[in-house]
């Protein structure tokens, strides 16, 4: 079916930046873009659509998110936006009062999972921040006493920070792991303990899977469920395509399951197996480290779901976060002297897994935050041999980067996937973790820019919003500093609109407004940066999804 959209603002995105005012899609491909009076006339047959002004954009593409865990924010009891610990342990009390009701709410709502021994249900959620709860003053870590005394001591509690790097939870959930004061930790990860020795109830990085596999796991329908509602919510955000990233074998079997079902529906997702879940690793290596090579591929990897579904690569771990204090630096924290963060991974195992991913041309994306765990990320593409081998090089975050190491980013050709949302949220307290010299050094956009980084920007939902016209104008007018490293709209849109389909190797086919593109768009009511989602194209096919909470 052929669709004529005129009456708009059509921005193809096209070395000129040319603008016009209608576009035609036929199945899956733009067939026209020009003047919407000549358009009309030619393609009479065209079901129209009037834009009414509306802007049009190359499809937005969310280029790193954790499209279940966004799923779960929207369908359970969620703890972000809590400003004090007292409002979050009332929320806690009230879940805990109605799992230990004859019938308790559904799962949907309070965020439990099973029995345990006939004691009571698991209590899990996510979202805590102790940095902006009013009462914590000194932004000190909660601990499992609060929990105990004002939630439960029976049922086992387990909630994750917003940033998915601590742990928070009760003294039942400890002892369900087996953690005392003697258990040490694995590597990449901390126990704290207070001044007595004592675990505080507060578990970094890998030490929180030790209470983690404790808890009864999903179903794989029930991974379908929240899967479908935190895809179409990225839908309504104006993505038409989203990179998932880091999920376990399950999670994967899950996004086969309901893309084989309903692809045509939903927004192109692109997944990257965790090398920190063992059944993702295990995945991998059991795919690809066969002397044949896997499946027919598509964009990099095993193509599902009438191809809106892709493996596109692997996520490796170096370091934690900063709000933590896991981010890894070459020296210690201004607020923590003697920490300067985790390493969650062995250099060994990182240069084997970026060998076996390269030779598959797969995507190799890493996780760093920090200064140390940025520099060691390139050290260890050089090291690996799989600079300029025809595999995509990112590292997710890039948060905290020497001047040098900017550089190093441009001469090897690594993406830097940043978060503009970061910088808003993290500036209450990032001084603090880094001090002023350090702080130049960190969400370097232009700096990137300038240095001809391939930049990418996205949300890493469900830690912030998957919001890219919030996220455009963070990118301008950086919430309020004038430090030099704002860039200007152009750049802002395609870190969004078309970079993020040169990770994919896709920009011959995405990215642009043209004859013979995809037929993906972003539909925009108002002037960026301050508009307002319409709706999305996805092949050709609009898509208006419904937000489900």
């Amino acid at each position: 079916m052929s669709l004529l959209f005129f009456n708009g603002i059509v921005h193809t995105l096209d070395n000129d930046n040319s603008i016009y005012d209608a576009i035609v899609t036929d199945g899956e491909k733009i067939v026209a873009v020009g003047d919407g009076e000549a358009l009309v006339r030619e393609w009479q047959a065209a079901e129209k659509v009037d834009l009414e002004g509306a802007h049009v954009y190359p499809g937005f593409v969310d280029a790193h998110a954790h499209v279940y865990g966004m799923g779960e924010r929207l369908t359970k009891v969620r703890l972000e936006g809590m400003m004090s610990k007292r409002e979050v342990l009332e929320k806690l009390r009230g879940i805990a009062t109605g799992l230990s009701t004859p019938q308790p709410p559904p799962p949907t709502e309070v965020g439990e999972r099973g029995e345990d021994g006939g004691l009571g249900r698991w209590i899990i959620s996510r979202g805590w921040d102790h940095t902006s709860w009013s009462d914590n003053a000194d932004s000190t870590f909660p601990s499992k006493a609060d929990l105990d005394e004002h939630v439960s001591t029976t049922q086992p509690v387990a909630l994750t920070r917003v940033d998915g790097h601590a742990l928070w939870c009760n003294s039942r959930a400890l002892d369900l792991a087996g953690i005392t004061r003697d258990t040490p930790a694995p590597l990449g990860g901390a126990i704290l303990h207070d001044e007595n020795g004592e675990p505080t109830g507060i578990l970094l990085d890998e030490a929180m899977k030790l209470v983690e596999s404790k808890i009864p796991q999903p179903t794989i329908d029930d991974l379908v469920v929240t899967l479908r509602v935190g895809l179409r919510y990225f839908m309504k955000r104006g993505h038409v395509a989203v990179h998932e990233m880091g999920v376990s074998a399950e999670l994967w079997e899950a996004y086969v399951k309901l893309y084989e079902r309903e692809g045509d529906s939903l927004p192109r997702a692109y997944v990257f197996l965790d090398m920190t879940k063992e059944t993702g690793k295990k995945f991998f290596v059991d795919n690809y480290s066969t002397p044949q090579p896997p499946p027919p591929t598509g964009g990099g990897g095993v193509g599902k779901g009438g191809g809106r579904l892709t493996m596109t690569g692997i996520k490796l771990y170096l370091d934690g976060a900063l709000g933590s204090r896991g981010a890894q630096m070459f020296e210690d924290y201004s607020d923590d002297p003697g920490n300067n963060g985790l390493a969650l991974m062995e250099d060994e195992e990182v240069v084997e897994l970026m060998q076996m991913a390269a030779k598959y041309k797969l995507q190799i994306a890493v996780h760093a935050i920090g200064d140390k765990a940025n520099a060691r990320a390139l050290d260890l593409f050089e090291r690996a041999g799989v600079v300029g081998g025809g595999a995509t090089l990112r590292i997710e975050h890039a948060q905290i980067v020497r001047d040098d190491d900017v550089s190093r980013f441009a001469e090897l050709g690594v993406y830097a996937l940043v978060q503009p949302a970061f910088f808003a949220s993290d500036r209450r307290w990032a001084a603090d973790r880094l001090g002023a010299s350090r702080m130049r050094s960190a969400y370097r956009w232009k700096s990137f820019v300038d240095a001809g980084v391939k930049f990418v920007a996205s949300s890493d939902a469900p830690i912030e919003e998957p919001d890219p016209i919030a996220g455009i104008a963070l990118l301008m007018n950086r919430d309020g500093v004038d430090d030099g490293e704002a860039i200007a709209l152009g750049e802002a849109v395609r870190s969004y609109a078309q970079t993020a389909c040169e990770l994919t190797k896709e920009e011959a086919e995405s990215g642009r407004l043209a004859v013979g593109m995809r037929a993906d768009m972003t539909i925009l009511d108002g002037a960026l940066p301050v508009a307002t989602v319409r709706e999305v194209v996805i092949g050709g096919r609009i898509e208006s999804a419904p937000v489900v909470r």
